[in-house]
Formats: C-alpha cells, sequence, structure tokens
C-alpha cells in the first residue's frame, strides 16, 4: 500500500507541474484500478469459505489425510488464494503445508495433505493462515483463525495373553466367566444418566421432577469395579528416564482398560498428570517438598461425590487430579478413557501416595485399586497398606523402564500383588510374588 500512495503522488506532482492531459489520464486509470482491485478483494474475501475436514480421533501409526475445502461463493473469480496450515512437528516433516490456488465464480477446490500418527498425544492442527489478493497486486487481504483443531492419537494397546491370575484377579474373572449382575431389588438411590447407562434404569418420574435423566442406583450383588492409577508425577520419576517410562506406563494403563472393557466390567481412571486439552493452571509454580505438602488426605469426607470422588470444594486448587474418568463400562466408556490416556503428559504435580489416599476414601468395599508407577515414592507402601486394610483389592505394577532394585520383592513380602513390565515387546504382566495377608 505505501508503494501506491508513493506512485500516485508522483502522478500528482507530474500531471500538476507539466499539465500534458496524459499524465492525469493514467492518474485516473491508476485510482480507478486501485479502487477497483479493493473492492474486488473485498468482495472475494466475502465470499471465500474454508473448511478443514479430518478424522480428529485416529489410533497409533494411521494414515491422517487432511483436507482443505476452498468454495468461491460469488460472481467474481478469485485471481490467487494462498494458504498456510500449521502441522505438529513430532508428526510431519515440515513446519506447515502451503499452496497457492485461484477459484473461478462457484468453484470448489479441496487440498489434500496428511500426517501420519507415529506418536500418541494430543496435537494442534493449525492456526490456518490465508491470504488474497487481485490480479494486478494493488491489494492484499490476510487473516490467521484465532485457535487450531486438535488431532488425538490414542495410546498404543498391547494384548494381554493369559496371565496365570487366581479366579479373583484384578483384571477380571479370566476363568470362571462369572456374571457381574446389580440386583434391581436393591435400590439405594438415583444419579445423574452417564454415557452407557441402559434406560431401563432410567426413573422417569424422578428425572421429570429435576428437569434430566435420572437413573437408579443398585446395590451390587457382586462388583469387578477396577480404578486404575496412573502416576505421572515428574518428581517421582529418575529425570534420565521419565520420558520412556512415563510413555510405557500410560501403554501398559491403556492395555489394561482396553482388556477391562472388552471384558465387560467397570473401570475408572486417575492421575496425577497433566491434561493437555485443560487450561494452563493458575498454580504452577514449584510445589513445595516435604511433609507439609504431604496431607491432602486429611480431608473432609462430607466432600466426596457418589462416586468416591472428592469433589472441588472439598480440595485445594493444586490437589484436584487433573485427569479423572469414573468407573463405566462399554466401548463409548473405553474411548473415553483411551482420549484422557492419549491428552495425558507428566508434569511435577501431587505425590501419588496423597492422590491414592485422597481419591479412594469412599469406593465400595472390595473394589480393585491397580496403581501404575514407576518406583519409589514417599508415603506409597503405607498408602497401599491402608487401601488394602480398608478391604480394597490392591495391585502395583511398575514400569521398571531403566530400574533395577529390591522394590518390587519389598512390596511382595508385604502381601502385595506385584507386577512387573520393562518394555512394550514384553508388556505380559508378571507376578512378582504373593503372601497371604
Amino acid at each position: 500500500m505505501p508503494n501506491l500512495i508513493v506512485v500516485a503522488l508522483v502522478l500528482i506532482f507530474l500531471a500538476a507541474s507539466f499539465r500534458i492531459a496524459f499524465f492525469y489520464f493514467v492518474l485516473y486509470v491508476f485510482v480507478l484500478v486501485a479502487v477497483l482491485a479493493r473492492l474486488w478483494v473485498w468482495q472475494a474475501w466475502k465470499h471465500l469459505e474454508i473448511r478443514r475436514d479430518f478424522d480428529d480421533h485416529v489410533f497409533l501409526d494411521e494414515v491422517v489425510p487432511l483436507r482443505l475445502r476452498l468454495t468461491n461463493t460469488g460472481r467474481l473469480p478469485i485471481p490467487w488464494v494462498h494458504v498456510e496450515d500449521r502441522l505438529p512437528s513430532r508428526l510431519a516433516a515440515v513446519d506447515a503445508y502451503r499452496a497457492a490456488v485461484s477459484l473461478l465464480p462457484h468453484e470448489t477446490r479441496v487440498l489434500e495433505y496428511r500426517v501420519k500418527a507415529v506418536k500418541r498425544g494430543y496435537y494442534p492442527i493449525g492456526p490456518l493462515r490465508v491470504e488474497l489478493g487481485d490480479v494486478f497486486g494493488f491489494h492484499a487481504r490476510e487473516l490467521m483463525t484465532a485457535s487450531p483443531s486438535y488431532l488425538t492419537v490414542y495410546p498404543k494397546i498391547v494384548p494381554l495373553a493369559s496371565l496365570g491370575l487366581p479366579s479373583k484377579s484384578p483384571f477380571g474373572s479370566l476363568k470362571t466367566h462369572e456374571i457381574i449382575y446389580e440386583d434391581p431389588a436393591r435400590v439405594v438411590g438415583v444419579r445423574d444418566y452417564t454415557r452407557g447407562d441402559s434406560l431401563r434404569k432410567v426413573n422417569w418420574k424422578v428425572s421429570a421432577a429435576l428437569g434430566r435423566l435420572q437413573v437408579k442406583k443398585l446395590e451390587p450383588a457382586i462388583t469387578l469395579d477396577t480404578l486404575l492409577f496412573l502416576n505421572l508425577n515428574l518428581d517421582e520419576y529418575d529425570l534420565a528416564y521419565a520420558d520412556g517410562a512415563s510413555e510405557l506406563a500410560i501403554t501398559v494403563a491403556a492395555s489394561l482398560v482396553a482388556h477391562l472393557a472388552e471384558r465387560r466390567q467397570p473401570v475408572g481412571l486417575i492421575s496425577n498428570g497433566r491434561d493437555l486439552a485443560a487450561p494452563a493452571d493458575e498454580a504452577e509454580e514449584e510445589r513445595p517438598r516435604g511433609l507439609s505438602a504431604l496431607q491432602p488426605w486429611e480431608i473432609d469426607r462430607r466432600g466426596v461425590d457418589e462416586l468416591g470422588f472428592a469433589t472441588p470444594q472439598s480440595l485445594a486448587p493444586r490437589e484436584r487430579p487433573s485427569i479423572a474418568v469414573p468407573p463405566g463400562k462399554g466401548r463409548a466408556h473405553l474411548m473415553r478413557l483411551l482420549e484422557a490416556l492419549a491428552r495425558a503428559q507428566v508434569r511435577p504435580g501431587q505425590p501419588l501416595a496423597s492422590l491414592l489416599r485422597q481419591q479412594a476414601v469412599r469406593l465400595p468395599w472390595g473394589s480393585t485399586v491397580i496403581v501404575i508407577t514407576w518406583g519409589r515414592a514417599f508415603g506409597l507402601v503405607e498408602a497401599l497398606l491402608s487401601l488394602r486394610r480398608a478391604g480394597f483389592n490392591v495391585v502395583v505394577v511398575l514400569v521398571r523402564f531403566g530400574l533395577r532394585d529390591t522394590f518390587p520383592a519389598e512390596l511382595a513380602a508385604l502381601g502385595l500383588q506385584v507386577h512387573e513390565v520393562r518394555s512394550e515387546e514384553n508388556t505380559t504382566l508378571f507376578d512378582q510374588a504373593r503372601v497371604a495377608g
């Protein structure tokens, strides 16, 4: 635009100085073309529609086609449109997809490019930068979208073959295929409807009175509810192995929830890691270390919901688990769990011992608690023993990535079920030892 102004001023000076009609003619034509170019670009921008299409939830190693659909809905052609779509560096060899096209009136062009989901995660696609202009190059307009779209890559799932566990197995009734059911005669209340609930359990009278669907809460005759505690607290990992060990822990968690969901057993997930889809924590400063930071289990038990999870009012801002999926079953629930694991990231956060005491205060008696962690953590042994004394079936899965010590034997000597996982290539869980408690 400054160059156009300079040219116009030069023409005005020449026309005024020499009083030659040709200069006036050139000036008029120049001004007319500049005005028409601006109007052309304004109309083109007004009638340009751009839409990005892609499957935003994929499994590992899938090739994801992304499509930009550009449509000119106006009567004037668009001489050129330049698009630049930012791509995640972990999935693409280039930092952005760039292309330039022209559009005739009422024409649609589809631009396709691909990324490969080579790593679990939650990746931004975009923002998209769009620029268009007139055929003379007098005027151009540019816009960048305010926020990107996101691609969720589910974690790797490794099949868990026959584990050789007893019938009261933390991974389900593998040998007896015992049916899990709820007694319809034992109605203990109502709760809000969640995805996966049968419509036969809906209490229509209460739902009509409250204005939202309410489901009967039935006392289970047999319960095999399982809750996974995934430790992603960076302070409880060795920094040299944190990346590999945390990824292996997430793979183990994904494999276990898939295994349980396949057997139609209720399973939930709690983690102290970071949820990449959640807004940034306002209090990300360094957590104080020592005993003063390890007392969050001393909460008011009235601040616990019907599922046994501590309510936000009962917890300090830094003590709220960032990833919490209540127990449920069905394929929709499984995908919800896998999505949470896809977005999980290791970070300095709440100690595992405090998370266990805080979030398991009112789980149904006899539920299975599977703790997936790397190694020793302050107060962990005491928290595990207290859960077992409270009537929970406690299972510890140690992700031994880059670590060898006597910790598994020490836990087994205390009567805890301990299993070790050392790599994705050999993810079968081996029973280290079990001593009758």
